[in-house]
C-alpha cells in the first residue's frame, strides 16, 4: 500500500493518490482528520464525514473521512485512486498520522506517514494563569511606585518654617 499526497500550499485543501500494491482489492479507507469540511471521493464509492466540521461538530472527538467502495471491487492490485478533502476556516496544522485501508478478504493495514490535517497544539492550562499572575504583579508595581512618589512629594512640616510639630501619637 502506498498513499501519496497531502497539503496544498494554503493548507486547506489535502489530496492523496492510494496505490494498491497489495494482493487484494482495497475496499475503505479511514483517514483521521481535524476540522474537514468537505470530502471527495472516486466515482462510485461512498463517503461518510464522523464529526464533520459545522455540523455535527465535537471539538474534542475525533473526526474521520471514510471511503467505502460498494459491493464491486475497489482499488485493484496495481491500480491507483485520488481522494481529497477541505479543511474549514477554522484550520488545522499540517501534520503525519496513520490511515487505516480495508481490504477485500477483509484485513485491514495501517499505513503510517501520512500527511494528513492535524489539531493544532494547546498551550499549556497554566498559560492563563501566568498571564493573570503578570499582570497582577505589574499592578502591584506600578501601586506601589505610585505611593513612593507620593510619599516623597509631600512637604514634611518643619519647626523652622514656623509650623508647630505634629503631636505625637
Amino acid at each position: 500500500m502506498e498513499i501519496r499526497g497531502g497539503a496544498d500550499p494554503s493548507g486547506h485543501n489535502y489530496s492523496w493518490t492510494v496505490t494498491n500494491r497489495s494482493q487484494a482489492a482495497v475496499v475503505e479507507l479511514k483517514i483521521p482528520v481535524y476540522a474537514a469540511d468537505l470530502f471527495f471521493v472516486p466515482d462510485g464509492w461512498e463517503q461518510e464525514m464522523v464529526n464533520r466540521c459545522h455540523l455535527e461538530w465535537r471539538e474534542n472527538e475525533p473526526s474521520w473521512c471514510i471511503a467505502r467502495k460498494g459491493s464491486t471491487a475497489g482499488i485493484l492490485p496495481g491500480s491507483r485512486a485520488d481522494f481529497s478533502i477541505r479543511i474549514a476556516a477554522r484550520g488545522a496544522l499540517v501534520g503525519r498520522g496513520d490511515v487505516t485501508v480495508r481490504f477485500g478478504d477483509g484485513t485491514e493495514a495501517a499505513v503510517g506517514d501520512v500527511e494528513l490535517p492535524v489539531r493544532p497544539g494547546r498551550p499549556s492550562n497554566y498559560v492563563a494563569l501566568v498571564g493573570v499572575a503578570i499582570i497582577f504583579a505589574g499592578w502591584v508595581m506600578v501601586r506601589e511606585m505610585r505611593r513612593r512618589r507620593a510619599a516623597g512629594a509631600e512637604p514634611s512640616p518643619s519647626p523652622e518654617a514656623g509650623n508647630p510639630p505634629a503631636p505625637p501619637p
